[in-house]
């Protein structure tokens, strides 16, 4: 798989941060979830740290349930924004107040200086509809709306859009690619699947569709957008694909043991399998 190429090579002069440092901005006192299972996603896949900006009302829960994040609420804090190397927005978002989307421009304004990646997941799919304009000059962005969530999205030819569902499919300009899940050892994939507007890779099995699995993929390819030296339209695709392929068999190693029984925890516990399956 060519993105084995991009996974970084930790040696005794590595120092923190070398392997990422995602930002999730997300939380809210209805859906506490979402940014636990974004960041806790992209430490188990690599990144080195982890920042979670939240509402108030969340801080104490994602405290207790991630210690290993820095978890502060949702402001412009500049020290935290100079340090991140890729952002997910949007993940357990809910519908903020004025005051806080107002912070929220502020932030993405200062990210989108930097130029870094910023993926829209969650309620972030919904901001961002209404606040096309904003983001419109800014090409560095990945949209994860799933099934209910395309429905705010216009026709756009300008952000890279992995749609989730039982396939998943990603849409740049005039390229599509559809990802089914796989039922055998992953090959190599042919170097020329870019190019091609529509390409099926794998067989589907069945995956019990419990919530939270999108959160697993946003995490995951923070991780690998970090990663990724470049914003060549190959390069990002190449993320893109290959975080989608990873949440799905460590989806299947999930749903194997567990059946219908099967939770978000589950698929985490097998992103390090996944990766080690992937990238053998």
């Amino acid at each position: 798989m060519q993105f084995k190429r991009k996974i970084p090579l930790n040696s005794e002069s590595s120092v923190k941060g070398n392997n990422g440092i995602t930002l999730v901005i997300g939380g809210c006192g209805l859906y506490t979830g979402a940014p636990y299972f974004v960041s806790l996603s992209s430490l188990l896949s690599g990144s080195d740290l982890s920042y979670i900006f939240c509402e108030k009302e969340t801080l104490i829960p994602l405290k207790v349930l991630l210690p290993e994040a820095i978890i502060v609420e949702i402001d412009f804090h500049e020290w935290i924004l100079n340090r991140v190397s890729v952002c997910v927005f949007g993940s357990g978002l809910g519908r903020p107040t004025k005051e806080i989307c107002e912070k929220i421009c502020r932030i993405l304004e200062y990210l989108m200086k930097r130029n870094i990646f910023i993926i829209i997941d969650g309620d972030g799919i919904f901001f961002y509809s209404n606040n096309f304009e904003f983001f419109q000059k800014y090409k560095n962005i990945v949209l994860t709306p799933n099934y209910n969530e395309v429905k705010y999205l216009k026709d756009n030819n300008i952000h890279y859009v992995l749609k989730k569902g039982f396939v998943d499919v990603i849409e740049y300009n005039d390229r599509k690619i559809e990802i089914l899940n796989r039922s055998h050892e992953i090959d190599d994939i042919n170097q020329n699947v870019l190019a091609s507007t529509e390409m099926t890779l794998f067989k589907p099995i069945f995956v019990k569709r419990c919530g939270g699995q999108g959160d697993i993929l946003a995490g995951i390819l923070a991780t690998f957008l970090s990663w990724t030296k470049t914003a060549e339209p190959d390069d990002v695709t190449d993320s893109i694909k290959t975080a989608s392929i990873i949440t799905r068999k460590a989806s299947e190693f999930a749903s194997k043991k567990y059946g219908m029984a099967l939770k978000t925890r589950e698929i985490i516990s097998e992103i390090q399998k996944s990766m080690e399956s992937v990238f053998k």
